[in-house]
């Protein structure tokens, strides 16, 4: 039920701003699972994307911006553009920007 719980808020995020929400689950797949993907992409109708990572408490905050980073380095930005957003869900604490430009953005926070 946490996967599905996790994956409901940025499917609905997507619907509400007539993005598309694609889910890809890559646990079980060890060749495919690196340090380099992340949890969420949405994009939307223009192109625009985001990437989220989400992450139940405050303790892998550093590797989670690390991936989303990493992440955002390696996507051809002539066919896609650059992310509006990096993002990581938490299950709680405060909303805030890291210096590296993440933000940090609690569950509770978001709403449909």
């Amino acid at each position: 039920f946490g996967n599905i719980r996790s994956a409901l808020y940025p499917w609905a995020f997507a619907r509400a701003n007539q993005g598309v929400f694609i889910l890809r689950i890559e646990d079980t797949d060890l060749e495919r699972s690196t340090q380099a993907a992340v949890d969420v992409i949405i994009e939307g109708d223009d192109a625009a994307w985001i990437a989220i990572e989400i992450k139940l408490g405050q303790r892998n905050l550093d590797a989670a911006a690390m991936s989303l980073l990493r992440f955002s380095e390696k996507i051809d930005t002539r066919k896609s553009g650059q992310p509006k957003a990096l993002i990581i869900i938490t299950g709680g604490g405060y909303a805030f920007t890291r210096s590296d430009g993440v933000h940090v953005v609690p569950i509770d926070l978001l709403t449909v």
